[in-house]
């Protein structure tokens, strides 16, 4: 059994078990090999930032490599179609936690999924157990945390046997319509209801952490997705009636979830600055996964 300090308690474990969002599930990682018609890693990402979002990307992709896609990404080797799911898989390969679980010697079993909310991330750890898939015994959890204004639902499309996610700032994510979006964002998307909602969710996952002695990698800044300190002056001047609110989100600290400063690619990317050091859609190459790991391992090595 592998040993690591969590929460100030040693914690054995033979597995690691992953939850958060596309940072963690490690999202763009196989685009060297996927795309590799295009040149190298830097020049395929500068491709892809001439494009508005993924699914524009997508479509211009298709339409210059199909009929080339390496074997092992189609759909029976037909180098047409591409086997999305096998991608995902191929590239959780790269994850922070994948490489985490290499240094320790255990398996891992990364359950992230880009696009994911801390709700579902939540949903997924007490489903996993429920259904035995996960023993918080033996697999030491991680939860990559990931940033407010993500919601998801039961796809009443597909029978309620899939979920889709929605962030808030995709307009193009899986939303049904750009008007369906527009009026969310009025009624349901103002950064108090978003901070209320982020609020709760973490602090059911807090709970969890102390019930099942999970590791919460802060990857985005929990403190700074709530409220700003000039959100909060500009309310409590107003006397607003979420004040209560607001005083309970900026007194609450949630001393179970890990800051490590793993560097301005890992989680706070979106400063332009950075943007030739990352991936094209923002999210963190091979190498900073392999520093991050290295970094968590040295801090929860027993």
């Amino acid at each position: 059994m592998a040993k690591a300090k969590v929460l100030g308690k040693e914690k054995e474990f033979n597995r690691i078990v992953a939850y958060g969002c596309s940072f963690t599930a490690a999202s763009e990682t196989a685009d060297e090999d996927l795309y590799c018609h295009l040149g190298t890693r830097r020049e395929i990402d500068e491709f892809k930032r001439k494009h508005e979002n993924y699914a524009i990307f997508s479509d211009e992709i298709n339409k210059i490599c199909k009929g080339n896609y390496p074997e092992k990404f189609t759909e029976n080797g037909d180098k047409i179609n591409i086997n999305y799911d096998l991608v995902v898989e191929l590239q959780k390969e790269n994850s922070y936690v994948n490489k985490l679980a290499e240094l320790y010697n255990v398996s891992c079993f990364n359950r992230a999924i880009a696009g994911s909310s801390v709700s579902y991330s939540i949903f997924k750890i007490l489903s996993d157990i429920s259904a035995g898939l996960v023993n918080p015994d033996n697999d030491l959890i991680f939860v990559g945390i990931t940033t407010k204004g993500r919601f998801w639902s039961f796809d009443p499309t597909n029978d309620y046997n899939q979920v889709k996610h929605f962030l808030i700032n995709y307009p193009s994510y899986h939303w049904q319509s750009d008007d369906f979006h527009d009026k969310y964002v009025l009624h349901l998307g103002d950064e108090y209801t978003l901070g209320k909602n982020y609020f709760m969710e973490l602090h059911h996952l807090s709970l969890l952490a102390k019930k099942y002695q999970i590791f919460c990698l802060d990857l985005f800044g929990t403190e700074r997705q709530l409220f700003t300190n000039d959100t909060y002056k500009a309310c409590r001047s107003k006397k607003f009636s979420i004040e209560d609110f607001l005083s309970l989100s900026q007194s609450t600290k949630f001393e179970e979830f890990v800051d490590l400063h793993l560097g301005e690619y890992m989680g706070h990317t979106h400063v332009s600055k950075y943007n030739d050091e990352v991936h094209g859609f923002m999210h963190p190459t091979k190498e900073h996964h392999i520093e991050a790991a290295n970094k968590i391992f040295e801090s929860i090595k027993c």
